[in-house]
């Protein structure tokens, strides 16, 4: 509304990744207060996710805009 409001036009929206599944391992055991079961845990039930994942609405994006 705020950039309609100053007539602004949406010229791309790129959708970002949520998670990257390729080092999704890593940055959890990064983690040092993570137990190691815990941790690959973790790491499967996200990779067994991933489908899910990867279909659902991102939840961010970055947005284009240009003033008319």
């Amino acid at each position: 509304m705020l950039l309609n409001k100053h007539n602004c036009l949406c010229l791309s929206v790129i959708k970002l990744n949520t998670l990257d599944f390729s080092s999704v391992k890593e940055r959890i055991m990064a983690d040092k207060g993570m137990n190691k079961f815990k941790a690959i845990l973790m790491t499967n039930a996200l990779t067994l996710m991933k489908p899910i994942i990867k279909n659902s609405e991102p939840d961010i994006k970055a947005l284009f805009f240009r003033k008319n």
